[in-house]
């Protein structure tokens, strides 16, 4: 066989293999929603108010996707499995958190799956923000 002949032939495929490889791997949807959330003013008023603002938002990434709020899904899968699911990042230097569900279930549960995560995590970011303030502001 000469190689420089069927060099696109090869070329063409390995990419239509990989290509679907990653199809057939990949999640068939992904869902997302946006919330705005702001760090408590103490945060902010630090020396090094960027360190600590990062730090706030990775730790709220973090419970989002914690035992702590996914136990409360009403969803048919299970937890590990939402584990598997959902995800949550920053957007840039804003003050959003873009949480993310990606599978290959339906658009529609997955939208569902996503308002419900968002829904828990403002819930419980209300009912402790008073704890966190009450901690922070107090003697």
């Amino acid at each position: 066989m000469n190689f420089e002949r069927l060099k696109y032939l090869y070329l063409f495929l390995v990419i239509a293999i990989t290509t679907f490889l990653f199809v057939i791997r990949g999640p068939a949807y992904e869902v997302y929603t946006d919330i705005s959330v702001s760090p408590p003013e103490k945060v902010r008023r630090t020396d090094f108010s960027w360190i600590t603002v990062n730090e706030w938002f990775n730790s709220q990434c973090y419970i989002i996707t914690s035992h702590a709020i996914l136990r409360d899904v009403a969803s048919d899968l299970s937890e590990n499995k939402l584990k598997g699911i959902v995800s949550a990042k920053r957007l840039g230097a804003a003050d959003i958190i873009r949480i993310t569900a990606s599978s290959g279930d339906k658009p529609e549960k997955l939208l569902e799956l996503v308002s419900s995560v968002a829904d828990l995590y403002l819930g419980s970011l209300r009912h402790g923000l008073g704890k966190v303030i009450r901690n922070i502001g107090g003697k």
